[in-house]
């Protein structure tokens, strides 16, 4: 009898040992794979580089030629964040600084519907003019319309003095007739840009065209008419842009 019990309790160690070892194995997994899911939680999945050259023939200055660069950086296919600065080549008309930040968020994994937090600076430092506009826009940007809507604040200081605040109503929709790998066309309606953050009656009418050169180089061509206000049915009218460019991205 104690032989026999010796033995079923020498078997039930056995058992409960060979148990914990799975379950300390299956939990060692565990960890491992959650050490590499967090390794990998995190991935670029786009790089983008852009150069413009702008021409700008407006009441202000009559002429102003400038360049703009950005660079936009994406992660997992959800998280973007873009940056940018303008400069005038013409300074002997007024030293023109235009910068920007922004941040976007795609809600939906499967739908192109993203949420965007703006800062723009634009600064006359002759004439001590600097103002910020910080403005969170969401987004419907699909491949052959899209429409945005936002609020938020513009605050502009001039000589030293206090800064005045605006609030901001950015707004713009999109149409691409054409846009497949080598070719995009489409006409845009806004009052606000990467660079810039305009008055909600002050829209710009844009015509743009893209050529995809390779799978990462394209180039680009854009016509604006842009208009400072509304009176009544009338808008006044402001000035042309064009802006020429390329974007590489991998």
């Amino acid at each position: 009898m104690n032989k026999k019990i010796k033995m079923i309790l020498i078997f039930l160690i056995c058992i409960r040992g060979i148990h914990a070892q799975d379950v300390e194995t299956k939990d060692v997994k565990d960890v491992k794979d959650t050490e590499t899911s967090n390794a990998h939680g995190i991935e670029i999945t786009n790089i983008e580089l852009e150069y413009f050259l702008i021409s700008d023939f407006n009441r202000t200055y009559n002429f102003v030629g400038g360049s703009s660069a950005a660079g936009k950086i994406e992660f997992n296919n959800r998280v973007a964040v873009k940056e940018g600065v303008y400069l005038n080549c013409f300074p002997e008309n007024a030293n023109i600084i235009k910068l920007f930040t922004n941040a976007t968020y795609r809600i939906l994994a499967n739908w192109p519907l993203d949420v965007k937090v703006a800062w723009v600076y634009n600064g006359l430092p002759e004439y001590d003019t600097h103002s910020h506009a910080i403005a969170p826009i969401i987004s419907w940007n699909a491949k052959y319309y899209g429409i945005s809507v936002g609020y938020g604040a513009r605050f502009t200081s001039f000589f030293g003095e206090g800064a005045l605040i605006e609030h901001m109503l950015p707004m713009g929709v999109y149409v691409n007739f054409i846009n497949n790998e080598k070719l995009c066309v489409g006409m845009s309606l806004a009052n606000y840009t990467d660079y810039q953050i305009d008055s909600f009656i002050a829209f710009a009418l844009a015509a743009k065209a893209s050529v995809s050169i390779s799978k990462h180089f394209s180039i680009s061509n854009e016509l604006e008419f842009r208009q400072s206000g509304v009176d009544g049915l009338t808008a006044t009218f402001h000035g042309i842009v064009w802006k020429g460019g390329a974007k590489l991205s991998w």
